[in-house]
């Protein structure tokens, strides 16, 4: 009992509750305290020799509910990617099916990592559910970004991820909430089967005329013909001319179109680039 009373007293302090083994009493008994007291509840328990499970509940917490808006504004969308980007920071990668919001779980995370994540969780809470300015703190151990996470760094320096048909990949969800966070374009390359991909983009915002223009020359000057009407919906639909029209192309073409995509984006914020990327273009086309 006394040892139980020394911990809730020390998980008080710090905002969160460390276990070497479950507890149920205890979990219970800082469960409620942090309803009462309306603050995030907070655990790291041991899961095995050298990991631990990290989580995160804020469901009764009202002021956490815009996390749970089916059309939520940026907001939501931060958080989640800055819980996202610390978790893969932990541990490499972001291993639930489910995003995070108002109830965040990480199993595996090395257990030197795994108080510093517990800190880093209830620092975005504060930073974005709070507003308050708070430093976040740093994982002692060094972890190198696989899997998904990893395909994210090659997407954002790309320009365009490359995702497989169907939600079973899990870089689709991953990359939506990096863009929409940074507010960047989301543009992919979404392969069909072995062959065939199709190409789809949602712009951050609408585009402006001289940035559609920009685009329709681009992809004019190497043998792509776009519907307008689509760029103007910041929805975009992908025509070849010396393909016919459909919407699957060879997986080549679609990446290629991809590039040019967007290298018309980069033109038209800087216009000087266009001959050179022009010329690329017709060069690798052809």
């Amino acid at each position: 009992m006394n040892a139980n009373y020394e911990a809730l007293a020390l998980a008080r302090k710090r905002g969160y509750l460390v276990m070497e083994h479950k507890n149920k009493a205890l979990r219970k008994q800082l469960g409620e305290w942090c309803r009462g007291q309306q603050l995030p509840y907070v655990t790291v328990t041991r899961d095995g020799e050298a990991t631990a499970r990290v989580e995160m509940d804020l469901t009764y917490i009202p002021r956490a509910w815009g996390l749970m808006e089916p059309f939520p504004p940026y907001q939501k969308y931060s958080f989640m990617e800055r819980m996202m980007d610390a978790c893969e920071r932990a541990t490499g990668v972001y291993g639930p099916w489910f995003l995070p919001g108002c109830f965040t779980i990480m199993d595996r995370i090395p257990w030197e990592n795994a108080e510093a994540l517990a800190q880093t969780f209830l620092a975005i809470y504060q930073q974005e559910v709070v507003c308050e300015d708070v430093e976040l703190p740093l994982f002692p151990l060094a972890v190198p970004f696989k899997g998904v996470r990893q395909r994210l760094e090659e997407a954002k320096e790309r320009g365009y991820a490359r995702v497989k048909k169907g939600s079973q990949d899990g870089l689709h969800a991953r990359y939506e909430v990096w863009c929409r966070a940074m507010k960047a374009h989301q543009i992919s390359v979404i392969q069909r089967d072995t062959e065939v991909a199709e190409l789809s983009a949602h712009f951050a915002s609408p585009l402006a005329h001289k940035t559609i223009q920009s685009i329709k020359t681009t992809f004019t000057a190497v043998g792509f013909d776009l519907d307008e009407r689509g760029l103007e919906n910041a929805t975009f639909f992908l025509h070849a001319k010396r393909l016919g029209t459909h919407k699957w192309l060879p997986i080549d073409i679609v990446e290629f179109a991809a590039e040019m995509l967007v290298y018309a984006l980069k033109i038209a914020e800087e216009p000087s680039n266009q001959k050179e990327v022009v010329k690329e273009g017709a060069q690798r086309y052809a």
